[in-house]
């Protein structure tokens, strides 16, 4: 499985980001203060199950600053996946409970 996509809108130095990746893409290279960080960032909040509601909540320094936050606006963060071997993205992307919960082995146990 690889990144195929990522759309981010209104999110940290990004208006607007909507990049196809490349099948050999393996590092992400730029200038100080260009979007580096924010790339891989807007990805962990994606994809890293293990990662706290605390460290998913955005913050006034998360919002592009070129947004009027007096109106309601939208923060997108999308992240395309490719190569489930055969599998339907749909069932490829269901997680099975022991996958999410550390150290609970009781259905009973399980939270999300």
């Amino acid at each position: 499985m690889r990144v195929a996509r990522i759309v981010i809108k209104n999110f940290r130095t990004f208006q607007r980001l909507d990049v196809n990746v490349e099948n050999d893409l393996c590092c992400i290279i730029g200038e100080n203060n260009t979007g580096k960080t924010a790339i891989l960032r807007a990805i962990q909040i994606c994809l890293d199950i293990s990662l706290p509601s605390t460290l998913r909540s955005l913050l006034r320094e998360d919002i592009n600053a070129n947004v009027d936050i007096s109106i309601p606006t939208q923060v997108l963060i999308g992240v395309e996946l490719t190569g489930f071997e055969g599998i339907v993205n749909e069932e490829a992307l269901v997680v099975e409970p022991q996958q999410v919960v550390l150290g609970k082995s009781e259905p009973s146990d399980w939270w999300f």
